[in-house]
């Protein structure tokens, strides 16, 4: 269950089709979510990324977020999201998502 004590807004943008790099649209949507560092080896194993490259969310089963989405967590909902969703799972009474962290340089369209 969902603790709202953890829950905070992101904004959950689309990709731009047609476009390189991690391009997404300038409007996002609100979300509500529990946002945890991952920890442990398990970021290592699934992917072969550090646990400060990751990050685990968790909202309401109805959240419009899939693979491929960008995520501002960190950065205001007008920038360009700072993290991009790898995995998302629907649960029975949550939303399960993976983030992997873009950096600074790698963000918006390939030029």
């Amino acid at each position: 269950m969902l603790q709202k004590a953890r829950m905070r807004t992101v904004c959950v943008k689309q990709p731009l089709p047609g476009h390189g790099g991690h391009a997404f649209a300038a409007e996002g949507t609100a979300l509500w979510a529990d946002v945890q560092p991952m920890s442990g080896d398990m970021p290592q194993r699934m992917y072969g990324l550090e646990p400060g490259q990751m990050r685990r969310v968790l909202c309401e089963r109805a959240a419009p977020i899939r693979p491929g989405d960008g995520v501002c967590v960190e950065v205001p909902p007008e920038s360009e999201p700072d993290f991009r969703v790898i995995y998302a799972a629907k649960w029975s009474r949550h939303t399960d998502v993976h983030l992997r962290f873009i950096p600074e340089a790698e963000r918006g369209p390939d030029l």
